[in-house]
């Protein structure tokens, strides 16, 4: 009702130029929210038919007359029917009212919003017998799909025959499956040689199980579309057969498709082909991730070797690649940050303290991260200046709030900068504010040598009264 008052007071507000008065809009919808009786239907009918009423708002006014079963003149009717807003003529076509003449013209109006109205749940109102039919013989694709839908409507037996009889093929196939009326296999069979791409794919998403024969012919279609859905969405088991043409059509989403299907064995030798030979690196790591890849050593080698970074630090990063002496020091020098990180995020592989020296300072910093992360890092005097220049200051600190067991003890560390480290390592120690330090090693900061170093301390000693 709210609604129906706002537009009755959004009409009251309109006024012709010659009588507009400033106050008078507020007045009007004030008097009129404020009162909890209905307007006169004079009034809702003037405010249907205004321009100045959104077309929201007047379908909002609209539903209150229809679902209170009200009578509307026949001349507003024949109006409303027309009415340039969609969701005025949708609600106009539930009028429980509407005479032959103006159900056909609904029916040859080709208005999506009217028909939308038309099938509509009507319980208190149910369709003229010839309505139905009169909508199927419109032969409308999208209105055919929607008469097909028995959550759109419930056909009767002759009219779901007169349906499949006139409608497309994809109409067919779902009125044999909704209603059994014609062959589920006719249909996809003529789908398969005239559907579109869209059509195959729904297709497809309404089979319960896609039938082998329709595999077979889905996979040789030109759309690669078509069978990536199959691939990605369709409920099959494919055959050895279908196996090998999958893992061998040219689109990569087919291939990781069927690598994703946890329910299909593939062979090992294909698994482990596929794992370094495709040229997709997507696909290639679809290949690694399944359960019958087991690379032998031989196998990590080659990986090892591959042209592409992403295959290399997949295979550094498998536990169960095995790495040698010789392997270990080549992805430590790999070209790509990733491989060396790969190899240094491994702690089940032990490094050499010259080893972690370099990775400490390696350019890419994740693999300084992984290098600092790792259980047998020790932190001496010199990698800790190191860390304390390091471009990112994330690194000490990951040691100094970590769970390291045993933790480090930072004391011995922070007095030999103080006294013997650069005035940029200084610097550095002040601004690194998750170190501890003493009362004396604060004042040996405050007291040093350089103005640059003195002002960095006493900036952190503002700092940490500022916290307290």
């Amino acid at each position: 009702m709210g609604v129906v008052l706002l537009a009755v007071a959004a009409l009251a507000c309109v006024s012709p130029p010659s009588q507009a008065q400033p106050a008078a809009p507020n007045q009007a919808v004030t008097a009129a929210a404020s009162t909890p009786e209905m307007p006169p239907l004079e009034d809702i009918y003037q405010a249907l038919q205004s321009p100045q009423v959104e077309g929201l708002a007047r379908a909002m006014t609209l539903k209150y007359l229809v679902e209170g079963r009200k009578s509307i003149p026949e001349a507003l009717v024949d109006k409303l029917l027309r009415d340039p807003s969609p969701d005025v003529r949708l609600m106009m076509a539930t009028y429980p009212f509407l005479s032959d003449a103006q159900l056909r013209f609904i029916i040859a109006s080709q208005d999506p919003a009217a028909w939308a109205g038309l099938l509509s749940k009507r319980p208190d109102a149910p369709l003229p017998a010839f309505v139905i039919p009169e909508l199927i013989h419109t032969r409308v694709d999208f209105l055919h799909r929607a008469l097909a839908n028995p959550g759109v409507v419930k056909l009767k037996p002759d009219e779901a025959r007169m349906l499949a009889a006139e409608g497309a093929p994809f109409t067919r196939f779902l009125v044999a499956q909704n209603y059994g009326v014609g062959s589920v296999d006719d249909a996809m069979a003529a789908l398969l040689r005239s559907g579109s791409q869209q059509d195959l794919q729904q297709m497809i998403r309404r089979l319960p199980l896609v039938p082998e024969r329709v595999v077979d012919q889905l996979l040789v279609q030109p759309s690669p579309e078509v069978r990536r859905f199959l691939a990605t969405q369709g409920r099959f088991t494919p055959t050895p057969g279908q196996v090998r043409a999958m893992l061998e059509d040219p689109d990569p989403q087919v291939r990781i498709g069927l690598l994703r299907q946890d329910g299909v064995q593939l062979p090992a030798e294909l698994v482990n082909a596929g794992a370094l030979g495709d040229d997709d690196d997507d696909v290639a790591a679809a290949f690694r991730k399944r359960p019958e890849f087991h690379p032998d050593a031989a196998l990590v080698e080659q990986g090892l070797r591959s042209k592409s970074a992403r295959t290399r630090s997949a295979f550094a990063l498998r536990p169960d690649a095995v790495l040698d002496a010789g392997q270990i020091e080549r992805g430590l020098a790999d070209a790509a940050g990733s491989v060396r990180r790969a190899v240094v995020a491994r702690t089940d592989i032990a490094l050499t303290q010259a080893q972690i020296d370099r990775c400490m300072r390696d350019a890419d910093s994740s693999v300084r991260s992984a290098c600092v992360a790792r259980p047998d890092f020790q932190l001496d005097q010199g990698r800790f200046e190191a860390l304390l220049l390091d471009g990112n200051p994330n690194l000490l600190c990951s040691l100094t709030q970590g769970q390291r067991q045993p933790p480090i003890d930072f004391g011995p560390l922070v007095s030999a900068t103080l006294q013997s480290g650069s005035a940029a390592m200084r610097m550095a120690l002040a601004r690194q504010c998750s170190l501890p330090m003493d009362a004396a090693q604060m004042q040996l900061g405050l007291s040093a040598a350089e103005a640059e170093v003195r002002a960095a301390f006493a900036n952190r000693q503002r700092q940490q009264a500022g916290r307290r």
